[in-house]
């Protein structure tokens, strides 16, 4: 006899599964995270309020003269978000920290970096909220992809928990699906033969 379990199922590093009441819930791990992020850096723009990693090992990334003076500009957005950027000689900067759930290894932050000053150079929008809203989305998406695999039902448990106390958790911000549910029914169709 298989007794029943509330453990959750990691498939392919894309997918989470789980028992819900009326069947099986399926959760898109990028998309979650994204709207976790999301619901996050659109609080933290908004409050000033923020999660920050800070690194032992501070990352110095290249930017060129322009890409400095354009995180410059945006110092006080950018650290309200919980980034810890300094200036470092003419063309670079030092990343002493990052947003919570950012990678802090060499590659990552390059790589995060040269993504980051695309979206503050895109973002010159006229309206504020308008403005918040795509930064937070922009933020969003570049986290969710730089996450690292989830490695244990506990980390997948509590993606989940946050995805579900976020404002809305069955869609990203630009409407994409994070969560479906397989009825009972449509299972049972499936086996019927």
């Amino acid at each position: 006899k298989i007794l029943p379990s509330t453990q959750i199922v990691i498939l392919h590093g894309r997918y989470l599964a789980a028992p819900a009441k009326s069947g099986l819930m399926m959760v898109h791990i990028r998309r979650a995270r994204e709207r976790v992020l999301f619901d996050r850096f659109l609080y933290a723009i908004r409050q000033g309020e923020h999660l920050s990693h800070k690194s032992l090992f501070p990352v110095k990334v290249e930017v060129g003269r322009t890409g400095k003076m354009i995180l410059e500009e945006n110092d006080g957005l950018l650290s309200g978000l919980g980034f810890d950027i300094s200036p470092f000689g003419d063309d670079a900067v030092i990343f002493n920290g990052v947003p919570d759930g950012y990678p802090m290894d060499a590659a990552g932050v390059r790589k995060m970096a040269e993504d980051l000053l695309q979206i503050l150079t895109e973002g010159q929008s006229s309206l504020q909220e308008m403005m918040e809203t795509s930064t937070a989305e922009r933020l969003a998406k570049l986290g969710a992809r730089s996450m690292q695999d989830l490695n244990s039902p506990a980390e997948a448990q509590r993606l989940i928990d946050e995805l579900l106390s976020c404002s809305n958790a069955e869609f990203t911000s630009s409407g994409l699906r994070i969560i479906t549910i397989l009825p009972v029914e449509e299972l049972d169709t499936r086996f019927s033969k």
